[in-house]
C-alpha cells in the first residue's frame, strides 16, 4: 500500500501500484498504475500508466501512448506507427544574419534564417545521424542576399541554387544527411497564388 523501493524488483504477475522507485524493474506481464521512477525498465508486455518517468533504459515489446512522450532522446529499434500527424516541437529561428552563420542541426529538423547582409556564409552542426533536414531562408527587407554554402553540401548537377532576390521571398532549402555529406535541392521563392 506504500512505495515499493529497492535496487532490483522482478514481478512475474500483474503490478498494481501508485508508485514504484527503484534502479531497475523487470515486469512480465501488466503494469497499471499512476506513475513509475526507475533508472531503467525492460517491460515484455503492456505499460498503462498515468504518468511514466524512467531516467535510464526503456525496453518494451510495445509502447502505447495515448498523450504527449517527452524525452532527451529515444531510440526505436522496430518501426514507427503513426496514427495521426507527427509534429515537430517548433521551427527552429535562427535570426538575422550577420557576415557568418552556423547552423546547429542538434537543435532541430526543422529551421529557419532572415538574410541580413549582402552574403551569409553558413556552416552546419551535424545532426547525432542520418536526417531529413529544412531549412526556410527569408530575405529582409532589402533582398539581394545571398549565401556561400557549406562544401559539404552536394546539389544537383553540382549546382547550388540561385536563390530568390525579392525583398521578404522565402525558399526551402531540404537536405538529406547521409552521416558525411548532405544531398540537398532548392524550391525558390514561395508566395501565395494572386
Amino acid at each position: 500500500t506504500a512505495n515499493v523501493n529497492g535496487a532490483d524488483a522482478y514481478f512475474t504477475g500483474t503490478l498494481q501500484a501508485p508508485t514504484i522507485n527503484g534502479t531497475t524493474t523487470v515486469i512480465s506481464q501488466l503494469f497499471n498504475g499512476g506513475k513509475f521512477n526507475g533508472d531503467e525498465a525492460n517491460i515484455t508486455n503492456t505499460v498503462t500508466a498515468g504518468a511514466f518517468t524512467t531516467t535510464g533504459d526503456t525496453n518494451t515489446a510495445k509502447l502505447i501512448a495515448t498523450a504527449n512522450v517527452n524525452g532527451t532522446d529515444a531510440t526505436f529499434t522496430g518501426n514507427i506507427s503513426v496514427g495521426k500527424t507527427l509534429v515537430y516541437d517548433e521551427e527552429v529561428n535562427n535570426g538575422t544574419s550577420t557576415s557568418s552563420k552556423d547552423i546547429d542541426w542538434t537543435a532541430g529538423n526543422r529551421q529557419t534564417i532572415t538574410l541580413g547582409v549582402a552574403t551569409t556564409t553558413l556552416t552546419f552542426t551535424n545532426p547525432a545521424s542520418t536526417a531529413n533536414l529544412i531549412l526556410r531562408i527569408v530575405q529582409d527587407g532589402f533582398g539581394s542576399r545571398v549565401i556561400t554554402w557549406p562544401a559539404s553540401i552536394k546539389w544537383p548537377s553540382a549546382t547550388a541554387p540561385t536563390l530568390s532576390t525579392t525583398a521578404s521571398s522565402e525558399d526551402i532549402v531540404t537536405c538529406y544527411y547521409s552521416g558525411t555529406a548532405y544531398y540537398c535541392n532548392a524550391s525558390l521563392d514561395f508566395a501565395v497564388v494572386p
